[in-house]
């Protein structure tokens, strides 16, 4: 067996791995299983650029597919700085509305309105009854259930 701690190692021989490129590489709003919206480190960054208190418009549509995120004078919400938030209400929500859980909103910049919208991928939106009823009731690693 080899002993990483004493074995000779020209460097020189091995092969460099690269850094993978961004599987999603738009803005986007992830909102899981668990109850937690996060947004991705991309529009994290831009975000923070824009409006560094990351106090925000943030409202969605009554059908639940569309998100729009905005500067506003009278903000009701409040990204911490890591940009991930638990928030059960809201994804009791869009639960309720059938999305599916885990969530995807793809986001771009909207010029004409001055906001970030977001819109709901619907890639993984097939709902199955099934899925619903557990979307919010998954075990955490302990054992216990979301609240």
């Amino acid at each position: 067996m080899m002993d990483a701690a004493t074995m000779d190692l020209d460097l020189a021989e091995l092969t460099p791995i690269p850094q993978p490129r961004s599987s999603f590489p738009t803005y986007s709003i992830n909102i899981s299983q668990r109850g937690y919206i996060a947004l991705n480190q991309k529009f994290l960054d831009t975000l923070k650029e824009k409006i560094p208190s990351m106090a925000v418009g943030f409202c969605i549509h009554p059908n639940k597919q569309i998100i729009a995120i905005f500067q506003s004078d009278h903000p009701n919400y409040r990204f911490p700085g890591g940009g991930r938030i638990k928030d059960i209400a809201f994804t009791q929500s869009l639960v309720d509305a059938g999305v599916v859980l885990p969530a995807r909103y793809v986001v771009d910049w909207n010029e004409k309105n001055k906001c970030w919208i977001g819109i709901l991928n619907s890639d993984n939106q097939i709902p199955d009854a099934d899925v619903l009823a557990r979307s919010l009731d998954q075990p955490n690693r302990r054992g216990r259930k979301s609240k």
